[in-house]
C-alpha cells in the first residue's frame, strides 16, 4: 500500500490542537471539513472513535466499512461507514490505516512463514544460526555430514529478504539456501 500524502495546506487549518498521548479529546467535525491526525511522537498508536454529533448511537463501524468495500485495507479514497450504514467520514490521505481497521474489526495480520533449510560450511554454523536467530528464525534441527552443516527451521518471509547476501558475507560464498511456504502466523 502506498503513502498518500494530503494535499491540503496544514497552515490553513481553522483549527489545530495537539493532544498529549494517552489523552482524551472531542472535537465536532462537520460536513465538508478534513480532519487530520497525526503522530507527533512516533508511536503510531491512535484511538479514534467517530460519531453523529446529531444521533451519538449511530457511530463509525469498521465490520460495516470492510464488507461493503470488499477488502481490509483502508486508504485514500475509502469511505467509512456507521452502525447503521451510513457514511460518516471519506479517507483523502493514508499511511497506517491498515492495522487499525484490522485491530477493529476484530481482524487478524497474517504473516507467512517459510520452512527454511541452509547448507553451509560446519565452521560457519556458529555465525549462521546467530544471523539466523536475528531474524526470528525458529531452528528446528541440523545435521552436519563431510564438514557440511544442514540447518532447518521456520522464518518469516519479511525476515529473509536480503538473506542470501548476507549468507554468501557469513560463508565467504560458500553456503545456500532453500524456503517454501510452510504456513500463516500471526504477525
Amino acid at each position: 500500500m502506498s503513502i498518500i500524502e494530503s494535499t491540503l495546506n496544514a497552515d490553513a487549518a481553522r483549527f489545530r490542537q495537539v493532544v498529549p498521548a494517552g489523552e482524551p479529546f472531542m472535537h465536532t467535525v462537520k460536513k465538508g471539513q478534513a480532519f487530520r491526525i497525526l503522530d507527533l511522537e512516533g508511536n503510531q498508536a491512535v484511538d479514534t472513535l467517530f460519531y453523529n454529533a446529531g444521533d451519538t448511537e449511530e457511530r463509525y463501524d469498521a465490520n460495516n466499512t470492510i464488507r461493503e468495500q470488499g477488502n481490509l485495507y483502508l486508504t485514500a479514497g475509502s469511505q467509512l461507514l456507521s452502525n447503521d450504514g451510513n457514511l460518516m467520514l471519506t479517507i483523502i490521505a493514508a499511511s497506517l490505516a491498515v492495522r487499525e481497521a484490522l485491530s477493529d474489526a476484530g481482524g487478524l495480520l497474517l504473516r507467512p512463514l517459510m520452512r527454511i533449510e541452509v547448507v553451509v560450511p560446519e565452521e560457519c554454523v556458529g555465525p549462521v544460526l546467530g544471523d539466523l536467530q536475528a531474524r526470528q528464525a525458529n531452528i528446528s534441527g541440523s545435521e552436519t555430514d563431510m564438514e557440511v552443516s544442514v540447518i532447518h527451521g521456520e522464518c518469516p518471509l519479511q525476515s529473509l529478504l536480503g538473506y542470501a547476501t548476507q549468507l554468501r558475507s557469513l560463508t565467504r560464498g560458500r553456503g545456500q539456501f532453500t524456503m517454501e511456504f510452510a504456513r500463516f502466523d500471526i504477525g
